[in-house]
């Protein structure tokens, strides 16, 4: 359910059209979309629920997120919502598994239609044409018509990636190799203008950088090293925390880690990301959403609170 400006909302709510007392813009991707969970339970529903019951005041959250999006679009984004509306507080919500970018943009080219594949006899007997001639044109139409089959290929998308029938792969920013990469740097001048964006309005802006489940999860770690054969020497988990963490300080930009928190909860018998999907569960919102509450009471106008 979502209101006109394409935001979600809960079942019967209202749009962010509607006066509260402390409004937050929340940018992120499928991470923060959250389509894995009911819109009460994401993350920034939860911040939102949160603050009214402990402050007893009105919030309201616009959470203008999208699957793959990454801080390039996240800067077009906020420039475009900020234009037009005003809040008392935003944040950014970069993910370690895709978000740090080598590259800086104006501009995305829009996506072209994903193409379908027919079912054929193989020109030859290799296999790649059998995936193409085959399991392709299956997988297609299965896609459409089976929820028990997208629950199956979720679940066994890393056997899959081994085959060559998904594009599974292990993020290069966790690769020692890439630790003179310009990813970082780049990354850090984006979120730079991100934060010169939200000073122009008068805004202050929060950047959170949510782990991978592997980064949180010891035995998905393992995982991907068997399934990927991936040297554990030629990786580090912490790089890029580590990599931003000291940029950003560099660069006056407020970076929230939570990693340390959600291991500790995840050792203690947590489970915070889905069992088929890699996303956050209810928990891993609400946990997070519990972790980022100090940051948002320390952003309450005094006598709001009162």
């Amino acid at each position: 359910v979502t209101d006109e400006d394409g935001y979600r909302i809960n079942p019967g709510g209202a749009g962010s059209q509607v006066p509260a007392d402390f409004t937050i813009l929340t940018l992120g991707d499928s991470f923060l979309e959250a389509l894995q969970v009911d819109n009460e339970k994401t993350l920034p529903q939860v911040m939102r629920t949160l603050l009214e019951h402990r402050h007893g005041i009105s919030v309201n959250v616009d959470n203008s997120s999208c699957g793959d999006w990454n801080p390039n679009i996240y800067y077009m984004e906020a420039t475009r919502v900020l234009a037009k509306r005003s809040y008392d507080l935003g944040f950014v919500f970069l993910f370690a598994g895709n978000d740090i970018v080598n590259k800086e943009v104006d501009s995305i080219a829009q996506r072209t239609p994903r193409a379908r594949h027919s079912l054929r006899f193989p020109r030859r007997l290799n296999r790649t044409e059998i995936i193409d001639a085959v399991f392709y044109p299956i997988n297609d139409v299965l896609e459409r018509t089976s929820h028990l089959f997208i629950l199956l290929r979720n679940s066994s998308s890393i056997i899959r990636a081994k085959f060559g029938l998904v594009a599974y792969y292990f993020p290069p920013e966790f690769k020692i190799t890439e630790l003179s990469s310009p990813r970082w740097d780049v990354t850090t001048s984006i979120c730079q203008k991100i934060q010169g964006l939200f000073a122009k309005h008068g805004t202050p802006v929060v950047f959170v950088l949510l782990p991978a489940v592997y980064q949180v999860d010891e035995m998905r770690f393992q995982d991907y090293l068997r399934m990927f054969d991936i040297d554990p020497n030629s990786v580090n988990l912490l790089q890029p925390n580590q990599q931003l963490g000291h940029r950003f300080i560099a660069a006056g930009l407020r970076l929230i880690d939570p990693i340390d928190h959600l291991r500790e909860k995840a050792a203690n018998g947590v489970k915070l990301y889905g069992s088929v999907d890699v996303h956050f569960n209810e928990a891993g919102h609400r946990i997070m959403a519990e972790y980022l509450l100090p940051v948002l009471e320390a952003h309450l106008p005094v006598q709001r609170e009162q």
